[in-house]
């Protein structure tokens, strides 16, 4: 398949997705404009906690997003048409994942820049609170930590929508009963990519660990802690969750009926 055509399927993807786009920007924005003007009324700490719940509902979008994702097709029959083009089954469901990933990273920074300025005060004082000896090299430990964290959050993110895609897609299958047996096929990615994940997260021990530099003060003193984390659990379920996308991509290729 030529770049173009998998550039012209992801513009529609994206293209598709405006309407819900906009309106989740704009409960994300109205959410953090609602905790401005509770800044003065309720605790700094408690306002700062409460910014981030966007990003705790994302994964549950995500998994919605993925089983949504070949929905619409079906329900406007424009499946006919993606089906028509010379393309596998592999790239119209990859195009599908990667419109969603797009979509959470803007959700995401718009989410994250409306935590990071209505915590701006309290993350100011923490900044303060390490000694400048240290305070640079802390940081950008920290700063490292961030984006390990985002890596971990996306890689989570494209194995939940990949788990409701495929979920979605088997129950296709079935002439009556879908949502019931994607209901189920959901529950069963979840147990199978979980045990596939325990089984060969050995085969990843080669990975190496993440140090993250965390700090605290213990009886006036400042202990600086280094917490190893292993790499090898998130590499074992990104490749179960992909073998479960291959399946669906196979599926959607050779297998459903239109």
């Amino acid at each position: 398949m030529s770049r173009g055509r998998f550039c012209q399927l992801l513009r529609k993807e994206l293209a598709n997705a405006k309407g819900t786009m906009f309106i989740v920007l704009v409960v994300i924005i109205a959410w953090d404009l609602f905790l401005a003007s509770r800044l003065n009324l309720w605790d700094k700490e408690a306002v700062f906690g409460l910014s981030w719940i966007p990003l705790g509902i994302m994964p549950i979008w995500a998994l919605g997003a993925g089983f949504m994702s070949f929905r619409q097709e079906w329900g406007t029959n424009h499946i006919y048409l993606l089906q028509s083009f010379p393309v596998r089954g592999i790239t119209l469901a990859g195009t599908k994942i990667i419109a969603i990933l797009l979509q959470s990273i803007v959700y995401f920074s718009v989410a994250c820049l409306g935590a990071f300025l209505l915590g701006s005060g309290l993350l100011a004082d923490f900044a303060s609170s390490i000694p400048e000896a240290i305070r640079d090299q802390l940081l950008r430990n920290y700063a490292w930590t961030g984006i390990w964290l985002v890596v971990m959050f996306w890689l989570s993110m494209a194995v939940l929508a990949v788990l409701g895609q495929s979920a979605y897609l088997v129950g296709r299958l079935f002439e009556r009963f879908q949502w019931f047996f994607s209901a189920w096929v959901l529950v069963l990615n979840f147990w199978m990519v979980s045990r596939f994940a325990a089984l060969v997260v050995g085969l990843f021990g080669w990975i190496p660990k993440v140090r993250l530099c965390l700090h605290r003060y213990l009886s006036g003193s400042l202990v600086i802690e280094k917490v190893n984390i292993s790499m090898a659990p998130f590499a074992a379920l990104f490749l179960g969750g992909f073998l479960v996308f291959a399946f669906g991509a196979w599926l959607l290729e050779r297998r459903i009926e239109i």
